[in-house]
């Protein structure tokens, strides 16, 4: 998954995205680097990562990397070490829109759902974030805005996207029905998926996404939302 505001994040942020900055699968796979590994790589490309969680600016965007590998930062709780700093970067620091990326998605339609991520979820939606990215399942599958508790809602509630679609073969079939509030996926057949990357347009008040395919496919997704 890459996301574009006039320049690339760096590449460290693909199609299947890690605890935050690990990124196991990039277009093909890649060895996970241990936790201190990747804080390392990180700080070499200019990031200045907390712990393995950090956040920056796109023009009116806050962009938060979180790292639901909790066992490696202490939890994901809200009142964790990281659970308490993303509370108070959002309090201290509020922006016109704001971005979440973490590894593990609360929603999807496989067994990839993790609950351990739902305190993240209730910070981020205390504090009216736009969207989140996130990886684990190897589809790519969009939901309606909803709240943590799986609700509806299409004024407040966050857009989430999960994106695993970078070479990867799926784990499973996804389930059918679909989980609540899912709009679209790329699965073809059952266990069979399309890959490809998300490109995500981050303009003042507003983004624009697009799944781009790989030669030869077919499936995509596209449209746009205004932040809260």
């Amino acid at each position: 998954m890459r996301i574009f505001h006039r320049c690339a994040v760096p590449q460290l942020l693909r199609s299947h995205l890690g605890s935050a900055e690990d990124s196991h699968q990039a277009l093909g796979r890649q060895p996970r680097l241990p936790h201190a590994g990747r804080t390392r790589l990180l700080r070499r490309q200019g990031r200045r990562p907390s712990k393995g969680y950090y956040t920056y600016r796109r023009g009116n965007w806050r962009i938060l990397v979180l790292d639901s590998n909790w066992s490696e930062v202490g939890g994901c709780g809200e009142l964790s070490p990281q659970g308490s700093w993303l509370k108070q970067t959002l309090t201290n620091y509020p922006a016109k829109c704001t971005l979440a990326y973490f590894h593990h998605p609360l929603f999807a339609s496989t067994g990839a759902a993790s609950i351990e991520v739902r305190p993240f979820w209730d910070i981020l939606h205390d504090h009216n974030a736009d969207v989140i990215l996130s990886g684990h399942a190897h589809y790519y599958e969009r939901f309606a805005r909803q709240r943590p508790d799986g609700t509806k809602d299409l004024s407040r509630g966050i857009r989430e996207f999960v994106v695993g679609t970078g070479r990867a073969p799926p784990v499973n079939p996804m389930t059918s029905p679909r989980a609540a509030n899912s709009v679209v996926d790329s699965e073809i057949s059952p266990g069979v998926t399309a890959y490809g990357v998300l490109r995500l347009r981050l303009s003042a008040g507003s983004y624009a996404w697009k799944f781009l395919p790989v030669a030869g496919e077919t499936f995509t997704d596209s449209g746009t939302g205004q932040c809260h």
